[in-house]
């Protein structure tokens, strides 16, 4: 009996392995190793790191054939919640991981990872291929990013104060967030062209954009996922502050998964970012600067009260 009888083909393996050498010379090694000389720049650097995966939302990628803008929403997921942090991601590294090795497949989302990590200079440091059969039928790639920061350039939310502005970067979509819902609402209904395209919408990669408020004066930055506006943004508010939100307009694909999944509106606001993937608090007399130069739009502001989020839509 050979290894390939139980599912395991290491030859497809090595094949992808040699073609991510093409997209990187130094992968394949048993360890990434990454330069330390970048510590010369801080005084008090702190090393921040993330992990996170794409979800549920590969399942409907295999569905609609649209795979191409996966590696945006596993690159996203991560890069965008250390960036909040005031963090410059250094490096990457992913965990691909199914029950029967599929090379095509394979090569079109490490292509779509290697496209977004590209849009922000960071390397993609190495990773695992697992074929697992018997665990899954499917498949399931996470990703892992380590960044830096200058310790006293961290953001703390006990810098936030009331009056302070609500400013939002719109989503692509629901990004990478509410899939296992999604795929509930469609598992029997016809998806369009149109509609696939609205709901595969790549995960939009908000780091130079974060990077940039805080550097005009952003006091805090929230990460729009899982929990929706309501569950992200409570987490940079200190006790005794809230958020008052107004949420004029909601996209149509939002609407739509609503409308078709008999969603109530608090469910929404608690799963999906409404519009919404990236939220900074600023003070008052820095929020029109920083929404000038980020194309942001200002939803609100902060007051007393009981710690929470508001949202009017």
């Amino acid at each position: 009996m050979l290894y390939s009888d139980s599912g395991v083909d290491i030859a497809k393996a090595d094949a992808l392995v040699e073609f991510l050498k093409t997209l990187n010379p130094d992968i394949g090694g048993f360890g990434g190793a990454f330069p330390a000389d970048f510590i010369k720049d801080y005084v008090n650097p702190v090393l921040v790191a993330s992990t996170d995966s794409i979800g549920t939302k590969v399942l409907l990628g295999l569905r609609t054939g649209l795979l191409d803008g996966l590696g945006y929403d596993l690159v996203g997921m991560v890069v965008n919640d250390i960036a909040v942090m005031n963090a410059r991601p250094l490096f990457f590294l992913d965990y691909y991981a199914t029950g029967s090795l599929d090379l095509g497949i394979a090569k079109r989302l490490l292509i779509s990872v290697t496209k977004a990590l590209s849009e922000i200079n960071c390397v993609l440091l190495g990773g695992e291929t697992a074929e697992l059969p018997g665990v899954m039928n499917d498949l399931e790639i996470a990703g892992f990013v380590v960044g830096v920061v200058e310790r006293d350039s961290m953001p703390r939310k006990e810098n936030v104060r009331p009056g302070m502005r609500v400013l939002g970067l719109r989503s692509s979509g629901p990004h990478s967030n509410g899939y296992s819902l999604i795929r509930k609402v469609f598992e029997s209904k016809e998806i369009s062209p149109r509609l696939a395209e609205m709901l595969m919408a790549p995960t939009i990669i908000y780091v130079n954009q974060c990077l940039k408020a805080f550097e005009l004066g952003a006091v805090v930055a929230a990460h729009i996922t899982g929990g929706g506006i309501p569950g992200n943004l409570v987490r940079v508010l200190p006790d005794g502050l809230r958020a008052e939100l107004r949420l004029s307009e909601i996209p149509e694909v939002f609407r739509i998964i609503q409308e078709e999944g008999r969603i109530p509106r608090e469910e929404m606001a608690s799963v999906f970012n409404l519009g919404w993937g990236m939220l900074f608090v600023a003070p008052e007399e820095k929020a029109d600067a920083i929404a000038r130069e980020l194309g942001a739009v200002d939803l609100g502001c902060i007051t007393t009260g009981e710690r929470g989020v508001i949202i009017n839509w």
